[in-house]
């Protein structure tokens, strides 16, 4: 069981560096770096609605500069990481703060483990499905399968690359 936690764990951080870097490419203006591929408001220094050439590269030598920590011209591989880890944990609070405002049910600031907890309907729908031979307990061998269905269905594992998964049924559903 530790097993399982720790990687799922590790997945988790995995996948919320890897998000972040690829929400380094895909700023916009839509939920999740939907629309265009930059920062429309950002570039358009001047707010009149409209971004030309110089905006765009004034926001450009703005962002490098923000990463070049050293100041000497170039970037290193230290630098690009700093830059994602501060991305991720820019986006991390912000995903808490939009869970805070959904889950917090008596409005106190602060998640209690009621709060926390999914639907119990979920729970119930979960576990059925974990428990593969509806003998009324979740087994290691069970929960190994589980995972093996998970990275299935997100296209990880047994050798399968981009786009393998999509369309089938999720784990939990």
């Amino acid at each position: 069981m530790q097993r399982i936690i720790a990687l799922v764990l590790a997945g988790t951080v995995s996948l919320s560096l890897g998000a972040a870097a690829y929400a380094d490419q895909r700023v916009g203006d839509g939920p999740r770096g939907q629309g265009f591929p930059f920062d429309f408001t950002a570039m358009d220094a001047d707010k009149d609605g409209k971004i030309n050439k110089d905006e765009i590269a004034a926001f450009q030598a703005a962002r490098f500069a923000e990463v070049d920590l050293d100041k000497d011209g170039k970037l290193s591989a230290d630098e690009l990481a700093a830059a994602h880890v501060k991305r991720a944990e820019e986006a991390s609070k912000d995903r808490a703060a939009q869970m805070l405002e959904r889950r917090d049910a008596n409005k106190d600031g602060f998640l209690g483990a009621d709060e926390m907890a999914p639907p119990e309907d979920r729970m119930a729908r979960m576990f059925e499905r974990l428990d593969a031979d509806k003998d009324g307990v979740v087994s290691q061998q069970e929960l190994e399968k589980m995972r093996e269905r998970l990275g299935e269905c997100h296209g990880m594992g047994h050798g399968k690359g981009h786009g393998e998964g999509h369309g089938k049924k999720r784990w939990m559903e």
